[in-house]
């Protein structure tokens, strides 16, 4: 059970037939695999997490989402106003002999299981020479807005949970948090004067290739630190809503991992929140907390952390944006990766809210907070340059809404990459720069309008039937037609917020020269998109 990085820095096909990709590759460390960890949960969640390193359990903090929650602490930030739901979590590394370890015993535990920690990276770079071409494809294809266009007044947050923490030390291992913030702000900061949209990364993945811990930024996750770095995202945005400095977030999740059942669901479970139509989510996650333990399913605590963490940020007001996610190798490609494959579920209702202590804070006045009829987050699947699925895709994943995410890059610094981590970041630079314009619609109407103003590619979604969207008419999101009050979706739009120089067309023109240029013959790209 693995995390999964929603882009890679390759494009497919042959080397010999694509001449200037310089292959790399790699691999998941062989240490990694014997590096465990542990999500429990206690009986009583304002005790404090019971030592167990005479069992070789090492705790990486105390209470997760209180004491652990990654970044937390070089900010100051005293998240001592969580509801109880989410004080009640703890996080356990093995430290025992190498093999599978023996689950933790207390008695003050009610749920434990394991979390995994591997995460696989597939890399091969594109020579900095197509850069320049390539950005202006990519930039094109999203729909950039005008510089020209009348700037928005409301500054909005967003919390990229990735391979960064928001202050660090020393220089991450990997760059992919960097490429997204620098997606997300090329896409929603067009305005040279000033930019609305503020990016805050919350670190999630970070692990070496040994298992040991680097707060700077590693190479891999687990699950609890995706949990951790969602909480933390939204209790930095909550401190700037209390001091005035933003309206709304926005939380980008270009990761995830092959689930092994959906939340609440272990494999062979039969609770009744597993049925369709089954409990609320408030119902659902109180039911789990309050079961008699102890439980020791195969990384059901792990998910519920997370879906914990989700439902906090939803509830807070907070539209989440997940990569569908890649297809790594022969097995397990099927349907959206975890957590975007939980679309599935509904966003809680206000009642369900309150009845969790997640009620959206006062500030947000008279803002529209509460959803009906609308996912729980929002999966975003990639399209290429002729607006086919990415070679990357995983059967079954496409989903109503798709972006960008071929070969894409937003300057020289950033290295060229394909995979649905990018489409995501588009989506969530689109949602961030409409909330800009407009902090009043609620997250599914933001969603709504980006969907109504989109690109109908003549496809259908693939996804599974009980998934938000399935069934639905596949459109590509354009940025600049999402914000024009001007564009209805149903007639053309004007032109006022469109750059005039974002033809998809013209920039893949353009691409093709430069790779002639380059290769000496002639060598199509991709399909101009209809």
């Amino acid at each position: 059970m693995g995390l999964l990085l929603g882009a890679c820095d390759r494009v497919d096909g042959a080397d010999d037939e694509e001449p200037w990709l310089e292959p790399r590759a790699t691999v998941v460390p062989p240490q990694l695999q014997d590096a465990f960890w542990a999500v429990a949960t206690l009986d009583d969640p304002t005790l404090p997490c019971p030592d167990l390193v005479a069992q070789s359990w090492a705790a990486e903090g105390t209470r997760m989402f209180v004491d652990a929650t990654l970044g937390l602490a070089e900010q100051e930030t005293d998240p001592v106003d969580l509801p109880d739901p989410l004080r009640g979590f703890c996080l356990y590394r093995w430290v025992g002999a190498t093999g599978a370890p023996v689950l933790p015993v207390d008695p003050v535990i009610r749920h434990v299981s394991l979390d995994w920690a591997v995460v696989e990276r597939l890399d091969n770079g594109l020579q900095s020479a197509y850069r320049p071409a390539l950005r202006d494809v990519f930039m094109a294809q999203a729909g950039r807005v005008s510089g020209q266009a009348p700037q928005p007044t409301y500054p909005v947050m967003v919390g990229v949970v990735d391979s960064e923490p928001e202050r660090a030390e020393d220089e991450p291992y990997i760059e992919h948090a960097s490429s997204m913030v620098q997606i997300i702000e090329a896409l929603a900061c067009p305005f040279k004067q000033s930019c609305t949209v503020h990016p805050y990364r919350a670190l999630a993945l970070p692990l070496l290739e040994t298992g040991a811990v680097r707060h700077d930024g590693g190479y891999y996750g687990a699950r609890a630190h995706v949990a951790m770095g969602i909480v933390e995202a939204v209790l930095a945005w909550r401190k700037s809503v209390g001091e005035g400095d933003v309206s709304r977030l926005v939380i980008n999740l270009s990761l995830g991992w092959v689930t092994d059942g959906g939340v609440g669901c272990g494999q062979g479970e039969d609770e009744p929140w597993c049925e369709a139509g089954g409990m609320s989510h408030a119902d659902e996650l109180h039911a789990w907390l309050n079961t008699p333990g102890p439980l020791a399913y195969s990384g059901q605590v792990a998910n519920e952390a997370v879906h914990a963490a989700l439902l906090y940020a939803t509830c807070q007001g907070a539209l989440v944006v997940a990569a569908a996610g890649n297809a790594k190798d022969d097995s397990c490609n099927e349907q959206p990766v975890a957590p975007a494959a939980w679309s599935r579920y509904a966003s809680p209702s206000d009642a369900e809210c309150a009845q969790l202590g997640f009620s959206a804070p006062a500030e947000l006045g008279t803002w529209a907070v509460y959803d009906t009829d609308r996912p729980l987050l929002q999966p975003i699947s990639a399209v290429d340059h002729g607006d086919a699925p990415i070679f990357l895709s995983r059967p079954g994943s496409e989903t109503r809404l798709v972006g960008p995410g071929h070969m894409a890059t937003v300057g020289d610094g950033m290295e060229p990459l394909t995979g649905t981590s990018i489409s995501a970041a588009v989506a969530t630079a689109g949602a961030a720069l409409a909330w800009s314009y407009d902090p009043e619609p609620s997250a599914g109407a933001v969603m709504d309008r980006l969907y109504a103003t989109a690109t109908s590619l003549g496809r259908t979604s693939q996804l599974p039937e009980s998934s938000w969207g399935a069934g639905a008419d596949v459109r590509r999101i354009s940025l600049c037609h999402a914000v024009d009050p001007a564009c209805s979706g149903e007639g053309e739009c004007g032109e006022e917020f469109c750059d005039p120089e974002g033809s998809v067309v013209q920039a893949l023109t353009a691409l093709r020269s430069e790779v002639d240029q380059q290769t000496g013959q002639l060598t199509p790209v991709m399909t101009t998109p209809t």
